[in-house]
């Protein structure tokens, strides 16, 4: 009796260097809920570089587009890696690729499955979409990221600021110069939307529950 084997498996890692480069680039990076309790509360002894990429890493950005914000850094894919170690983001361990088996002798194959009546599709149960972030540390978190993603060297100087900001009142202390900053980054336009976003989000917090 003709027996098959097993397909055989390869593991190919996310920052391997070689053919496999594109497919890595276009890895959009998250932060998990460690990540985000990082930003908010410092508690880990992460170096300046670490800290300054984990707070880009926002969803939205792809690994080539990290790599070139962070080009002058260097060390880049080490950074990445020290943090998904640390599980203060997420990144795909490896991803399996499997080796199809030839198809067996006519002798050796099942033989036809009858035809069954198909089950009935099921209903789609709705989607519940989740509250927007609201509050003194995702308005804090807000302006990190938004800091890093567009002030370039004012940035680490203005982040140095909002460190010591723990309350509403000291965040709306400082806002102005934010909004000052990214006026002259993005425009007018960005900078009092996102002005006006921040102030809903700590009043969201400090407005008594109804």
């Amino acid at each position: 009796m003709l027996e098959l084997t097993a397909p055989t498996r390869y593991d190919v890692t996310l920052f391997t260097h070689g053919r496999n480069t594109s497919m890595q680039d276009d890895y959009i990076p998250t932060k998990t809920a460690e990540g985000q309790q990082e930003i908010a509360q410092r508690s880990r002894k992460l170096s300046a570089r670490q800290r300054m990429l984990l707070i880009s890493i926002n969803g939205n950005s792809s690994v080539a587009e990290l790599r070139k914000q962070f080009g002058s850094i260097g060390d880049f894919d080490e950074l990445m890696r020290n943090l998904a170690e640390l599980e203060l983001i997420n990144l795909p361990a490896a991803v399996a690729v499997v080796e199809i088996p030839s198809p067996a002798p006519a002798a050796t194959r099942a033989k036809p499955v009858p035809a069954t009546t198909p089950a009935p599709e099921p209903v789609a149960e709705p989607v519940v979409h989740a509250a927007p972030p609201t509050g003194v540390a995702a308005a804090k978190q807000l302006m990190n990221e938004t800091a890093f993603a567009n002030l370039g060297l004012r940035a680490y100087m203005f982040t140095l600021k909002l460190e010591h900001c723990y309350t509403g009142e000291e965040l709306l202390a400082l806002l102005p110069d934010f909004t000052r900053l990214l006026t002259t980054a993005k425009g007018e336009t960005y900078a009092l939307d996102l002005h006006e976003r921040i102030e809903i989000m700590i009043a969201a917090e400090r407005s008594p529950a109804e």
